[in-house]
């Protein structure tokens, strides 16, 4: 493998790094990364592959796709922002609990919008009740 291809290389595995470490921060695991992880695969293969000069022009091309990407999937509403509207408007102290980022699929398969949903624990001297949050529109409902 050449020089640059491995520098190129490096370049999409940290970005697909620092994304997946974002969703996992600040969006608990509900954003698609199908069309980024889609997009990362064949860059790196047209890269290795690609015998022609024009590396650079690839790389600001493969750029844009990428944040065109990465902002098309991007939900509304993060988990911190999810746990403040819900706090906001009932009453309780959150729970951090495990299963903050638990699958509830909600919508299916869809490739580009989340299908999963927030989920939000509230601990009240009475009683603790859960919240599923919308990423995308923010709507709150009642979990079981």
């Amino acid at each position: 493998m050449k020089k640059t291809n491995l520098i190129i290389f490096f370049i999409i595995l940290i970005s697909l790094i620092t994304m997946i470490t974002i969703d996992y921060l600040y969006y608990v695991g509900v954003i698609n990364l199908q069309v980024t992880i889609s997009l990362f695969s064949i860059s790196v293969i047209i890269f290795i592959f690609d015998k022609s000069k024009s590396k650079n022009k690839k790389l600001i091309i493969f750029g844009i796709l990428f944040m065109a990407s990465f902002l098309l999937v991007i939900p509304n509403y993060s988990y911190p922002s999810a746990v403040e509207k819900v706090t906001s408007q009932y009453p309780g102290e959150t729970v951090q609990s495990l299963e903050k980022n638990t699958a509830v699929y909600v919508d299916g398969f869809n490739f580009i919008k989340p299908t999963r949903h927030y989920i939000v624990t509230l601990k009240n001297d009475d009683f603790t009740q859960k919240y599923r949050v919308d990423p995308l529109s923010g709507k709150i409902f009642m979990h079981q």
